[in-house]
């Protein structure tokens, strides 16, 4: 039989979530402030952080309703594969990529310089003064919570940027001791906090030749 799949606005509360899988969602997208051309945080002070509102959605909803009653999409605040399997291990059962899969060849909205013939387009948020300005036809908006962060030019394919995800995503699974995407949840990881030097640490610091 069809089933409707039916996913809510952007949410990053317990409360927010529930009351919209009561409504009749049965996606619901987390993410208040997090994607890379937002500044709703910085105008309004409003949202989450995004991994923590995810974790602390799915531990309220799962322990009032049933797991396949609901599915969690992270949307923003993803720069790396790394940022997708954390999504994935607290609670999410898919993600969003705007950042990303904009610079993919397919992806709509590229345009070409005429003189050099080089293809490319500006990444801006929905919410933006230039976005308002040209797609929502609002001469001079007068509330702002997105910026412009400049030109972009294609760099993969969408199989490239899938590939990618996929073989991180494997290569995480295997670390963890598990035996497939299924078990990637909540249940079987321990998230730890990470001081700044953990952070530094993780990153390339040898010497590149």
């Amino acid at each position: 039989n069809y089933f409707p799949k039916i996913m809510s606005g952007t949410i990053c509360t317990p409360e927010g979530a529930e009351r919209a899988l009561l409504a009749g969602c049965t996606h619901i997208r987390v993410g208040v402030g997090s994607g890379s051309a937002c500044t709703t945080r910085i105008m309004t002070g409003c949202g989450l952080p995004n991994l923590t509102a995810v974790y602390r959605i799915y531990k309220y909803l799962s322990s009032k309703y049933d797991k396949d009653s609901f599915a969690l999409v992270a949307d923003g605040g993803i720069r790396s594969p790394g940022d997708a399997v954390k999504y994935l291990a607290a609670g999410a059962k898919g993600i969003m990529l705007g950042n990303v899969l904009s610079r993919a060849k397919e992806s709509a909205g590229w345009l070409k310089n005429r003189e050099t013939g080089t293809v490319y387009k500006e990444y801006r948020g929905q919410a933006s003064f230039a976005f308002q300005q040209e797609r929502l036809d609002i001469e001079n908006p007068k509330h702002v919570e997105g910026v412009t962060c400049g030109v972009i030019y294609p760099e993969y394919t969408v199989k490239e940027i899938v590939a990618h995800y996929e073989n991180s995503l494997r290569s995480a699974i295997s670390y963890l001791g598990l035996d497939s995407i299924h078990d990637l949840v909540p249940e079987n990881v321990t998230f730890v906090k990470v001081t700044a030097n953990g952070l530094k640490e993780g990153m390339p610091h040898g010497k590149i030749i």
